[in-house]
């Protein structure tokens, strides 16, 4: 996701949004990375497990191994079941913040 376009989405500075995406990570309610283009890439749980499964079956590799094996293993556009998820999570991970503030 765009980090801008979810920042407008929520009426909040790009700096506030990449914030409480680290504070959702550290409660581990997402998994993910920032790339350098001003995004937010989404990564599942099961696709954190076969990425990790898949690291530890190959052990060392370079970057160009894992740049592929991660391209292989994580999808980068949504299915609709995934979109589904997503929304409910973020509605509930929305509601936890609000009662933290």
């Amino acid at each position: 996701v765009n980090l801008e376009d979810l920042a407008a989405e929520f009426r909040l500075r790009t700096s506030a949004t990449i914030d409480r995406l680290e504070q959702l990570e550290k409660m581990g309610r997402l998994s993910g990375i920032f790339d350098d283009r001003g995004k937010y890439i989404y990564i599942t749980a099961e696709e954190m497990a076969d990425v990790a499964a898949w690291l530890k079956s190959k052990g060392r590799i370079n970057r160009a191994d894992l740049v592929a094996g991660c391209n292989r293993l994580i999808r980068l556009n949504p299915t609709a079941e995934d979109k589904a998820k997503l929304e409910a999570e973020a509605l509930t991970a929305a509601a936890d913040l609000e009662g933290e503030s």
